[in-house]
């Protein structure tokens, strides 16, 4: 994939089995806006809080997803934090929590 970017996404663990089957969904955005929203790595901490607060979990129940991406499907919103309006299909999450996942 050409121009592709590797970007996290935060997630209560409690998505975690949904999101490996049906990928990360625009339409289940809890925001006002309708989109998947993405971070760089040096915004996890902030990430990781963000959902926190926002999904009323603690932060050990948090997970962060490494998605790679091509460019072309995401917009930047501001510095280090970008969205994306289209699925995210689960073949592009790489890794999860620090991990490599290995296609089979």
């Amino acid at each position: 994939m050409t121009n592709s970017i590797v970007l996290q996404h935060a997630t209560p663990r409690r998505n975690l089995a949904s999101i490996f089957c049906t990928g990360l969904q625009p339409s289940l955005a809890r925001g006002k806006k309708k989109v998947v929203w993405l971070h760089a790595v040096g915004k996890s901490r902030w990430a990781v809080q963000h959902v926190a607060r926002r999904h009323h979990v603690p932060t050990s129940r948090v997970a962060v997803l490494k998605v790679r991406l091509s460019r072309a499907m995401l917009r930047r919103n501001r510095r280090g934090v970008w969205c994306c309006p289209s699925l995210i299909v689960p073949g592009r999450i790489v890794g999860i929590n620090g991990l490599k996942l290995f296609a089979a």
